[in-house]
């Protein structure tokens, strides 16, 4: 269904799609600049377009940035278990 991304210790969560105005809030990138610069992730393969006109990373996109995004999650979790702790 969508692809799913690392969330640690080999759990993957599946990312729901999200439309211009949402990546627009949660990024703060203009949301015309959203509007276009999909098209050329979707030429990679990157990201798709779903039958209600939201974004989503396609299972190549996930694969293509899972090293950077696994060590990332890491951190966050470390961060996460650190702070319960303070």
């Amino acid at each position: 269904m969508f692809a799913p991304v690392s969330a640690g210790a080999g759990e993957q969560v599946p990312k729901a799609p999200l439309n211009a105005l949402s990546i627009a809030d949660i990024t703060g990138i203009p949301r015309e600049t959203v509007r276009r610069k999909p098209d050329r992730l979707t030429g990679k393969g990157w990201v798709e377009r779903d039958q209600n006109r939201h974004w989503r990373v396609s299972r190549q996109g996930a694969d293509a940035l899972r090293g950077c995004t696994d060590p990332t999650l890491a951190d966050l979790g470390e961060l996460r278990r650190v702070l319960i702790k303070a």
